[in-house]
């Protein structure tokens, strides 16, 4: 305007054009624990220019690996059994300006990891039930979600035995609830003692061990209990000992008995064949220390032959022995009965003039006579007479003849 007039006048004005920085926006993301993530950055630039994605930080539970930085694809593998929120930086930029620092979150999604079972070790006793607790699979029992045990299942069945729970036995596969387990046990074989296993998988609710765990078992052999063995003989007869002598004691294949002390009024004599119409017993004196296999033993034949003319008791001591455990000492009793020995006589001699009577007493014979019972003298008879031309013996005025009896007290009148 000028002196009251207007005037008109048009302008162009040119707006240059600048960069603008790109803008990095938040993302979102869900997976599931101990699973691989893909996923990709987002950001936005109003040139449309080509970005450059780039990683500030590093996520605490996983590991960001940016696979491809034109597009932001990325892959994410959280650490084992992780779960719950994790996050990272990053920004985007294009051949000027870089972007502001945007956030990645990250929500692991938790699953039920399996449990872990553990090995452990048992030990019982020959022809005893093993019992378990479920305190022992517990205290081996281990689960990275802290689920409690809630079940077993046995993949390999022991040995030497059987695995039982209420005194059923158990199959392979069974499963086996946990309040169940006190009445889980194994039975061993008769008479067996030695080392076995058995194994098995651990369950919580929802799923179970990958690997088996092994329980090892180890039956401890008890020691043989040998009682007293009482035999009868006769005096001046043989014993001879059997396999029934042995009959009511638990023995097996890897049994020995060992002699500790031999008899003392008698011999022990061990022959490794049996007597039979083509062999006579050879038996050999056993001394202390004698060591034989059962099975040898019971293959020959031991026999006990007493002193001669003595009765009474006589005894020995021996010990057994069963998978390498050895007996206490115990007794063979060994009653001798006695017999009648027949008595010895000496002779007599008499002398005295011819045509004269010859006078016998009691005496004459008593002092000729011996017993080893100590029995008295209590008749004779005579098995030959003397030649009637020489002379003739009479008792009471009358004649002899052989084999009568004559009691010890008409002695006097020979």
């Amino acid at each position: 305007q000028s002196n009251g007039k207007n005037i008109t006048t048009q302008f162009h004005v040119l707006v240059n054009p600048i960069n603008d920085a790109p803008v990095a926006e938040n993302v979102n993301f869900v997976s599931n624990e101990d699973q691989l993530l893909s996923g990709r950055l987002n950001a936005n630039d109003l040139e449309n220019d080509s970005l450059t994605f780039k990683l500030i930080s590093q996520a605490g539970k996983g590991q960001i690996t940016l696979v491809n930085a034109a597009t932001g694809d990325f892959v994410y593998m959280p650490y084992l059994n992780q779960n719950g929120s994790d996050s990272f930086l990053f920004s985007a930029s294009d051949q000027e300006y870089s972007s502001n620092s945007a956030i990645a979150q990250i929500t692991i999604q938790p699953v039920n990891d399996p449990p872990q079972g553990g090995n452990f070790n048992v030990e019982g006793h020959e022809n005893t039930d093993l019992f378990f607790t479920s305190s022992q699979f517990n205290t081996v029992f281990t689960d990275i979600d802290g689920d409690n045990l809630q079940k077993i299942r046995i993949t390999q069945l022991p040995s030497k035995g059987s695995l039982l729970l209420n005194n059923n036995e158990v199959a392979t596969n069974s499963t086996l609830l946990v309040e169940h387990l006190s009445t889980l046990s194994f039975k061993p074989d008769l008479d067996w003692a030695g080392s076995t296993f058995f194994t098995y998988k651990a369950g919580d609710t929802n799923s179970w061990s990958i690997e088996s765990s092994q329980v090892s078992i180890t039956i401890i052999a008890d020691p043989p209990d040998i009682g007293t063995i009482v035999k009868t003989c006769i005096e001046d007869e043989r014993l001879d000992f059997d396999s029934s002598d042995l009959s009511s004691f638990v023995l097996n294949s890897t049994s020995y008995i060992r002699i500790e002390s031999p008899p003392e009024h008698g011999d022990l004599l061990f022959d490794e064949i049996k007597p039979d119409e083509n062999h006579v017993f050879d038996g050999q004196k056993i001394s202390a220390g004698f060591e034989i296999h059962i099975a040898k033993l019971i293959a020959g034949e031991l026999v006990y032959i007493p002193n001669e003319n003595f009765n009474g008791l006589d005894l020995f001591l021996w010990r057994a022995s069963k998978n390498g455990i050895w007996s206490d000492e115990a007794m063979v009793k060994i009653n001798v009965s006695p017999v009648n020995d027949a008595p010895e006589i000496n002779s007599i001699e008499k002398t005295d003039f011819e045509d004269s009577i010859i006078a016998f007493n009691q005496t004459d014979f008593t002092a000729a006579f011996n017993d080893i019972e100590n029995d008295s003298l209590s008749y004779i008879s005579f098995i030959s007479l003397p030649d009637p031309v020489m002379g003739q013996l009479r008792i009471e005025n009358q004649s002899i003849e052989t084999n009568t009896e004559i009691n010890a007290s008409q002695l006097n009148q020979l």
